[in-house]
């Protein structure tokens, strides 16, 4: 019995359906925005164009502010 290869993640979104803007809803809906956005799908996941380039800039605008307020904590530590 051959084995199976394991997909890579590009490979296994390929495989998968694109996901409808109520889909993106109802998993926003379900999940939260912040998590949904930075860890449980990717823009490449949707079938609108205008919401998967939009999808992308808001994972770097929250990479960006998730940065900022790290750099705050550490700055902090020991402070108290």
């Amino acid at each position: 019995m051959a084995k199976k290869k394991k997909q890579t993640k590009k490979q296994q979104t390929k495989s998968r359906s694109k996901k409808s803007n109520l889909d993106v809803a109802y998993i926003v809906e379900s999940e939260g925005l912040d998590y949904a956005i930075t860890g449980y799908m990717g823009s490449e996941d949707f079938e609108d164009p205008r919401l998967a380039k939009l999808w992308d800039e808001a994972t770097v605008v929250l990479g960006k502010i998730e940065g900022i307020l790290q750099d705050a904590m550490e700055q902090n530590q020991g402070v108290d």
